[in-house]
């Protein structure tokens, strides 16, 4: 955002990572609570002053930062609302199967489908392009997932509100290059389209 703030694009670079994902739960928060700490900061330190963050960086960033980074912090949170809210509803009888479908059982019931619908296609649209098959159907497994996650922000905020200098760190197994499963190279659109 600092670098888009002085008018510079940033890209990314389409290869694979040689680190190991962590396969402890605690291992995990750690990592995952200093991330959303991290994406708290930086929200702040650039909302600090509004009206200078759109005149450097300009209306269409500006609201791209906004959304990007708040959706980021808040979706764990509105997930574990919209699941409570969902059970509630359907413990007190105002399941739509019980009581007709009102404004608020297809509300809840859309963006429940949009939001698990979307990331679970774009997961497995990336797990295809991998040829990781062997992980499609434990993305099924979303929704607990984004339960810890909902646990991780919680935390973060605690830490940020509390702890604001102290930042989890995250202990990574080596991994050998011959354990690696590194996908080809991407093909371009030309590459593609000339059947190469």
């Amino acid at each position: 955002m600092r670098l888009a703030r002085l008018h510079h694009a940033v890209e990314t670079i389409d290869i694979g990572t040689v680190e190991e994902a962590p396969t402890q739960l605690g291992t995990w928060m750690a990592q995952r609570s200093r991330w959303m700490k991290g994406w708290m900061q930086t929200f702040i330190v650039h909302n600090r002053d509004p009206r200078l963050l759109l005149r450097h960086a300009g209306l269409g960033r500006t609201l791209a930062f906004e959304l990007m980074i708040l959706s980021m912090i808040i979706a764990p949170l509105l997930h574990v609302g919209l699941l409570a809210t969902l059970l509630a509803r359907w413990l007190l009888g105002v399941s739509p199967w019980a009581s007709g479908w009102d404004f608020w059982s297809l509300l809840y019931l859309g963006i429940f489908a949009l939001g698990y619908g979307s990331a679970v296609a774009t997961t497995w649209a990336g797990l295809r392009r991998l040829e990781r098959d062997d992980l499609l159907l434990v993305q099924l497994l979303l929704p607990f997932y984004w339960l810890l996650s909902a646990a991780a922000t919680l935390r973060a905020l605690h830490e940020l509100t509390n702890r604001p200098f102290h930042w989890s760190k995250t202990r990574h197994r080596p991994v050998s290059r011959n354990r690696l499963r590194l996908p080809a190279p991407a093909r371009t659109g030309w590459q593609l389209f000339a059947g190469r």
